[in-house]
């Protein structure tokens, strides 16, 4: 496994630990992401183990797919203040889409795109509506803004990771040089995101009630 890949996946665990340092400084608002990162952080170790071990991560990553998608809805649901039949809407779509690429149409330990296009798309498109809102709404400036950085980065990664699933789920032949630029492209988006996350974790002061407003 290449260094580079290892060094911008793990790229999250930053942001997990910020996360933990800095716990009592964030607000119940802000719980899901917080979550998510955890998360992130913890599949990315267990996969690096599974890549060296049995040489397949497909079970966990599929999974873990499932997992990041509620806990983004949910963190964008807090962020609404509401909109609940939408929101639930999404969750029980994804949920039904899931299960048809991974269980019906595919196995789970399959390298299966479906559903990473669908809720790939749903959060591109949530963020762009959190991040026109947020413009308008903001409080502070918003490269220090917590709420926007963490939109951003759902934007930057969600927007590569749906062109790259394209390629996986058509079966669109390329060279192995091709696929090598793709992957690369698609861990150095990885990592940008992952390091805005740990910004917007570091732009909140400690020692007082925050809330993220929207």
């Amino acid at each position: 496994m290449m260094p580079w890949y290892i060094l911008f996946n793990l790229s999250i665990v930053l942001a997990a630990v910020i996360a933990a340092a800095r716990f009592n400084a964030y607000g119940k608002a802000l719980f899901p992401f917080l979550c998510l990162v955890w998360l992130a952080a913890a599949n990315e170790i267990l996969s690096l183990v599974l890549m060296y071990t049995v040489r397949d991560n497909s079970i966990n990553s599929n999974i873990y797919t499932l997992l990041e998608f509620g806990l983004i809805l949910l963190q964008y649901f807090f962020w609404n203040g509401g909109r609940k039949q939408l929101f639930s809407f999404l969750a029980i779509a994804g949920l039904f889409i899931w299960i048809l690429d991974n269980l019906a149409l595919h196995a789970l330990r399959d390298n299966n795109s479906l559903f990473r296009i669908c809720y790939a798309f749903t959060i591109v498109i949530l963020s762009i509506d959190a991040l026109n809102r947020r413009i308008i709404d903001a409080r502070r400036p918003l490269l220090k803004d917590t709420v926007f950085l963490i939109c951003a980065g759902f934007l930057f990664y969600f927007s590569c990771k749906a062109f790259m699933e394209v390629f996986n789920l058509f079966a669109i032949g390329y060279s192995t040089v091709f696929e090598a630029r793709l992957f690369f492209t698609l861990s150095f988006v990885n990592c940008i995101s992952n390091l805005l996350y740990a910004i917007a974790l570091l732009c909140i002061p400690m020692k007082q009630q925050y809330s993220l407003p929207f």
